[in-house]
């Protein structure tokens, strides 16, 4: 964790935005993106500027450690406030998602923000949200909309981007944003596409000659404008072999995770890994069809497991901890009624380890009594014989 004291401190990089910009935060913890917003935070205070984040209802205590962090109290987030959380699925509930609606909803909130009369407005945005609520095309074009909005009215757009995800968001979020931040710093985005640019590809992302052209616009230009073409030539080439080298590397990775995620769906038993916070990164089949037995219809990656299942071992949390602390396994039992038909489950727990420390743990639950339409049921654990616990029995459609 960061010294709360000292957090907030020595980034120059993040000083110098200043409104009208339009940066995509890229953070690999919770940590690291803890950090920004706390610095961002401290320089809105500073300068008399109103805080906006654009985030799930259920990520109101994680604002609040930021402002914490940043040396302010906690009730200073409130709905009407400098500093306010707004979830975008309750405001335009019963309405089509498409750019122009969420862009006029964000304008909206800036506008009532000004009028209150705040120098200026920082809006954070999380992206995996805004993800749920429009379609690929239309969230492309409204990253790329953005930055319009933010050049006319006084407002910081910072977009909130996960970068272990990888894949398409993060390539939508460096082409939309003139301003990147990485790894704590703010840089000029050289891959940054204007909309009408960006228009031009119908909602989809750019090709590998666009980030090869890119890439020897850059080299170019650090070069000077003295270089011979038959320098150029070899450049070129030399790019367009380590891009052919990324692309075999890319496929390699993705076979290899096919064949990852079709081994652990051949398990007959229910298998998850969750992080140290307790949070479900990984599931397979047999996990989403038992949550589909007792009725669960909602997102499951990324959700606290004791959350999502609360009847679980009350001591789950310190059994956790405990196999991460020790790094070693644990084996346990639990009985569950789920309709009229009881059953008892055997919970394997393994530390995952990187390095030499455990960052994650996997379980493994056993049916030992019998089958069960779903095949399986959900996880819970101990070192020894867990209570007896009554579920209903239902069914539901259950998001991975």
């Amino acid at each position: 964790m960061p010294d709360p004291r000292t957090a907030h401190e020595g980034n120059i990089s993040l000083d110098r935005m200043d409104v009208h910009e339009h940066a995509a935060l890229f953070f690999q913890t919770q940590e690291e993106r803890d950090r920004c917003l706390c610095r961002m935070v401290c320089l809105a205070c500073q300068r008399d500027e109103a805080c906006i984040f654009v985030m799930r209802r259920e990520d109101d205590e994680s604002v609040r450690n930021v402002l914490s962090m940043a040396g302010l109290k906690r009730d200073c987030l409130s709905k009407d406030g400098r500093i306010s959380l707004v979830d975008p699925r309750e405001e335009l509930t019963g309405q089509e998602g498409s750019a122009s609606l969420l862009l006029d909803f964000i304008g909206g909130l800036i506008d009532q923000s000004l009028d209150k009369g705040y120098t200026a407005v920082r809006l954070f945005n999380d992206m995996d949200l805004l993800g749920e609520l429009l379609a690929e095309p239309d969230l492309m074009m409204y990253e790329s909309l953005s930055s319009e909005l933010f050049d006319e009215k006084n407002a910081i757009g910072l977009c909130l981007v996960n970068a272990t995800t990888g894949g398409p968001s993060a390539m939508r979020s460096i082409v939309t944003h003139p301003t990147l931040i990485i790894r704590g710093f703010a840089c000029s985005n050289h891959f940054f596409m204007p909309p009408d640019e960006l228009s031009r590809l119908f909602g989809s992302l750019p090709s590998i000659h666009f980030i090869l052209d890119k890439l020897l616009e850059i080299q170019m230009s650090a070069r000077g404008s003295d270089s011979s073409e038959e320098d150029l030539k070899k450049l070129n080439s030399m790019l367009q072999k380590e891009i052919e080298k990324r692309q075999m590397v890319e496929w390699a990775l993705l076979r290899s995770e096919n064949d990852y995620r079709a081994a652990m769906n051949a398990f007959p038993d229910v298998v998850l890994v969750t992080d140290n916070a307790n949070r479900i990164i990984i599931v397979n089949d047999a996990f989403l069809s038992a949550m589909d037995v007792i009725g669960y219809d909602g997102r499951v990656i990324g959700e606290n497991l004791q959350a999502i299942l609360p009847f679980l071992s009350k001591d789950l949390k310190g059994e956790l901890e405990e196999i991460i602390m020790t790094r070693s396994s644990m084996i346990g039992r639990q009985n569950l009624t789920i309709g009229e038909a009881e059953r008892a489950y055997e919970i394997r727990r393994y530390p995952i380890k990187d390095g030499e420390e455990v960052g994650r743990v996997m379980t493994i639950v056993r049916n030992i009594s019998g089958p069960l339409s779903g095949q399986g049921a959900p996880s819970a654990g101990g070192q020894k014989a867990g209570r007896g616990v009554r579920l209903p029995q239902g069914k539901g459609q259950v998001k991975a």
